[in-house]
């Protein structure tokens, strides 16, 4: 989103590497995630990982921009994901150095 309009869309997957378990209860887990945003002019890769407590609900996860294509070829800085509340929908923000 840029000034309240959506500019592009993103494109990823999460892998489940471990479930923490308390006994025989999970507790959390822990995964990889890599994901691409698509923008008009190009996109921009992250790569990461995330940890979820299940006692607290997901939170979101920090990621590295690991490059890009087009306008973005070359990137680098980092990606917050923000779960939005209610949906299964994820808010990430770039910051590129």
């Amino acid at each position: 989103m840029r000034d309240g309009r959506q500019i592009g869309y993103e494109l990823g997957e999460a892998l489940i590497v471990e479930v923490t378990k308390e006994g025989d209860e999970p507790t959390g887990l822990k995964g990889t995630l890599s994901t691409t945003l698509v923008l008009p002019n190009g996109t921009i890769t992250l790569s990461g990982t995330l940890i979820e407590d299940f006692a607290q609900g997901p939170v979101g996860f920090t990621a590295a921009v690991t490059g890009g294509t087009g306008r973005y070829k070359g990137a680098s800085g980092q990606g917050v994901g923000e779960f939005i509340p209610g949906t299964d929908d994820v808010r990430t923000t770039i910051r590129l150095d």
